[in-house]
């Protein structure tokens, strides 16, 4: 039997996610420029950021609601199994392979948020609840992203471990 190997390690979590069809011609929003740019020095400048992000995202709401237009909201906090190279996690939407989307993730342990193009590589429904779980591909990942992404991983997996050690 043949064995697949990852090329990158995946860690399962909850996080802030949202996601739309892409579009090639998208402007990047003010709030995407200065969130992504942003790296907190500290607990306390993190603390700050994480509240500046909520507030930004609440009124962001706000508008798009005033403005009845269909861009990101409120992001939803759903498990994913995220790695360098892609994620997963259940939705409501079915999408077939090839299919692209664009996601945003916030990752709240370096307080980094990411936009990411991506490909459906599989979607599944469930024959328990009807759910459909989707499977992602990154495409045209920086670098720089995938270090954040990488280093996001290591991080949770970190606190995973030591959360095991406590418990024995």
């Amino acid at each position: 039997m043949s064995e697949k190997k990852r090329e990158f390690i995946r860690v399962r979590n909850v996080l802030d996610v949202h996601y739309k069809p892409y579009e090639e011609e998208e402007d990047v929003s003010d709030w995407e420029r200065f969130f992504g740019s942003v790296e907190p020095k500290d607990d306390e400048e993190l603390n700050l950021y994480n509240f500046l992000f909520n507030i930004n995202q609440k009124v962001d709401a706000v508008l798009q609601h005033l403005k009845n237009s269909e861009n990101f909201g409120l992001p939803e906090a759903r498990e994913v199994v995220v790695s360098g190279s892609g994620m997963s996690f259940r939705s409501n939407e079915i999408f077939t392979p090839g299919d692209l989307l664009k996601v945003q993730l916030f990752l709240p342990s370096k307080a980094r948020l990411l936009s990411l193009k991506s490909e459906v590589v599989r979607c599944e429904t469930s024959v328990d609840d009807g759910m459909n779980k989707l499977a992602l591909k990154f495409l045209d990942l920086s670098d720089k992203d995938r270090d954040k992404l990488i280093g996001y991983v290591f991080a949770i997996q970190r606190e995973q471990l030591r959360q095991r050690q406590d418990e024995t």
